[in-house]
């Protein structure tokens, strides 16, 4: 943790006013349900704060010195964004350094190691930017690995108005991730799986085979965010060269897809795990990376034309499928009315 938590205490003032021995006899019955009072409150606030709950959990109590007010609450929230995986905890906000803070669980879904810089971080309202926000610490994170930090943004208490904020991940240019402070709907752009993709694709001496099928707003290999209106489609599986001998070789341009709206799209990335061919009678790992409009949802063509026949002759095959959204919830969330978006 980037700020240390100050001890918050709480004072009560009893003021009374009466003879002597009039006030004594007050001033002991009022001690003792003071004292009552206290401990309740102290009870049902260490509840509360216990709980780690979302939005429900809102503990608001003064500090020691004068103007310093601190509002604890879990988001308890996770978007997709950049390549990274950003679970977001408990935040605090502090009105004397006008700091608003966010604890958060970053992971590296890319392969190779990077460094979170927190890039494209906005708080605002329905309008406008209000501020923008870094990570405190910026941790080197290993492929596929985790680590803990912290989003930090400055906010005036003139400003600092959390029903109507929301912390957005993405420039205006890109495909936005949003969680607003009040519980409202998220648009986390996680990832929507793709069945409609799947078994054995002959393409002359090669067999294409996919594992998994998403569409998704980031690209994770590359670490980058699709544009705004746009999604990608990343096919990845296995690939097997049937020849005894030939060695094969993969091209962007050797994979075509046809969009719901007619439009032809060259595959941004086609390669194997090993780099862009693959040697006779060897198996290995394809990616597959196609820019899609978004919504997304319809019927698609996928088109192969390369020289991977016999005698490096030109060979052609050809898939369509659906691409749909989600029809079943993921544990604790709701698919909402768009892509990506998740209800609490």
């Amino acid at each position: 943790m980037a700020h240390d938590t100050p001890t918050l205490t709480r004072h009560r003032a009893l003021r009374y006013a009466a003879p002597a021995f009039a006030g004594l006899l007050l001033l002991g019955a009022c001690s003792k349900k003071d004292d009552t009072t206290a401990t309740s409150t102290q009870s049902t606030t260490g509840a509360t704060s216990s709980s780690g709950s979302g939005s429900s959990s809102d503990t608001s109590v003064k500090g020691t010195t004068p103007g310093t007010q601190k509002k604890n609450q879990a988001l308890d929230q996770t978007v997709w964004f950049d390549g990274f995986k950003i679970s977001l905890g408990e935040w605090v906000y502090d009105e004397e350094k006008e700091d608003f803070v966010v604890d958060a669980v970053v992971e590296n879904l890319g392969t190779d190691t990077v460094i979170y810089y927190g890039s494209d971080l906005t708080l605002q309202d329905a309008t406008t930017v209000v501020t923008t926000g870094q990570a405190v610490e910026t941790p080197e994170i290993l492929a596929k690995a985790k680590a803990n930090t912290q989003l930090r943004f400055s906010i005036s208490p003139e400003k600092w108005k959390p029903a109507d904020l929301a912390i957005v991940f993405g420039s205006g240019t890109q495909s936005q991730a949003k969680v607003p402070l009040n519980g409202d709907e998220a648009t986390t752009l996680k990832p929507v799986t793709q069945d409609s993709i799947k078994g054995a694709l002959p393409v002359g001496n090669l067999t294409l085979t996919p594992d998994l099928a998403e569409v998704r707003w980031d690209d994770p290999v590359a670490h980058t965010q699709s544009d705004k209106g746009e999604a990608f489609l990343i096919i990845t599986g296995k690939v097997k060269n049937n020849s005894p001998d030939a060695v094969y070789y993969f091209e962007q341009k050797q994979a075509t897809l046809t969009l719901p709206s007619g439009e032809k799209e060259t595959a941004d990335t086609f390669t194997t795990k090993d780099g862009s061919s693959i040697d006779g009678t060897k198996s290995s790992e394809f990616r597959l990376v196609f820019t899609v409009t978004d919504p997304w949802p319809g019927d698609y063509t996928l088109d192969f034309a390369a020289a991977w026949g016999t005698d490096n002759t030109d060979v052609t095959a050809t898939v369509s499928f659906a691409l749909v959204k989600a029809t079943t919830a993921t544990t604790g969330t709701t698919p909402g009315s768009t892509p990506g978006t998740t209800k609490k």
